[in-house]
């Protein structure tokens, strides 16, 4: 059969229907037809607001407060062994603000009174008073710090100190009242050096707390050995927690410490000494003048975060440095009466 005759047989069968030419009658009663069709759409309901189980209630979740933040370091001359490039702050509370942060980090730099900590995210300055959630701080984010130099203030009270050494790290000090006299400073001074809360924060935002934490000076520079003691360097400070520090006191072997950086090293008594400072002891010192035990801080004119300096006789002081700090001997003198005379 030819394709011809096979169409008119489709065609004869009803299967194919030849299409009509469209008219000006048609058209009219299409339009009439989509009319009806638009106000029959127009007369429904307002769409609803979608369900609590709708997409968008699944998508668009409320922001959750960070738990941890990491802060970048500026490019700055500080000895790359105390501070570390980045730090991590985990286990932050769901109300932390800015300045929260700032003090954390405060107690990890201890700057100045003439240094401000400064916060920047997305090259946007941090406003103390606000909280990281409302700053749009999510978890895991980057800042950055920056230290910015200003004139401090005469009127900023006097509730901590720092004090700085050539042999330890620097502290900060909290003083009680501004009757506080010199005795006073050296008296928290030495007992903080003998038992002080310390807190490093690991490169995960771990954070490795010490109470009542003794602080050493390594006497010797010593080299690692192989399951036995970590290397030294001379002068290395370290802090030791209660348990390991009697360990040390009653020679019993290996113990326990942390360097600056809160990485463990392990010590014996003879490697090791005791920074365990009286007050009579120690010589304080601000702007060259030296503390007296019984003048006022305050009218000395110390504020909030002057740095104090400590002077001290250090138990790792070299053996040339302590000859040429000896006093001088006297000479003996000689015989006054003449020489004998030969017979």
């Amino acid at each position: 059969m030819s394709p011809t005759k096979y169409l008119e047989q489709l065609r004869a069968q009803g299967h194919i229907q030849e299409s009509q030419p469209l008219s000006h009658a048609g058209l009219q009663a299409s339009r009439a037809g989509m009319s009806t069709l638009d106000q029959t759409i127009q007369a429904e309901a307002q769409i609803a607001p979608p369900p609590q189980s709708s997409w968008r209630h699944d998508v668009v979740l409320p922001p959750q407060p960070p738990r941890r933040v990491f802060v970048k370091m500026p490019n700055t001359s500080m000895p790359k062994t105390s501070l570390p490039p980045v730090f991590c702050f985990g286990g932050l509370e769901p109300g932390a603000t800015v300045g929260d942060l700032v003090e954390l980090l405060w107690e990890q730099l201890k700057p100045g009174p003439s240094t401000l900590i400064r916060l920047e995210h997305w090259g946007s300055a941090l406003d103390e008073s606000k909280t990281l959630l409302s700053c749009a701080i999510a978890d895991d984010s980057s800042l950055r710090l920056r230290l910015v130099e200003h004139t401090p203030s005469e009127e900023r009270g006097l509730s901590r100190l720092r004090v700085t050494s050539t042999a330890l790290q620097t502290r900060a000090v909290a003083i009680a009242s501004r009757s506080w006299t010199g005795l006073d400073l050296k008296e928290r001074l030495c007992a903080q050096l003998g038992a002080a809360d310390v807190t490093w924060w690991g490169p995960e935002g771990q954070a490795t707390r010490l109470t009542k934490a003794a602080t050493l000076l390594s006497l010797a520079k010593a080299e690692e050995v192989e399951g036995g003691t970590s290397a030294l360097q001379k002068g290395e400070e370290l802090i030791v927690d209660p348990t390991n520090a009697m360990i040390l006191r009653n020679a019993k072997g290996t113990a326990k410490a942390r360097r600056l950086l809160g990485d463990v090293a392990e010590i014996t008594d003879t490697q090791v000494a005791f920074v365990d400072l009286k007050p009579a002891g120690i010589r304080l010192s601000f702007h060259g003048s030296n503390i007296e035990d019984g003048a006022k801080l305050w009218q000395l004119g110390l504020r909030q975060d002057d740095a104090v300096i400590l002077e001290f006789e250090s138990p790792s002081v070299p053996d040339p440095l302590k000859l040429l700090r000896s006093p001088v001997a006297e000479k003996p003198q000689k015989d006054k009466g003449g020489k004998k005379k030969k017979k």
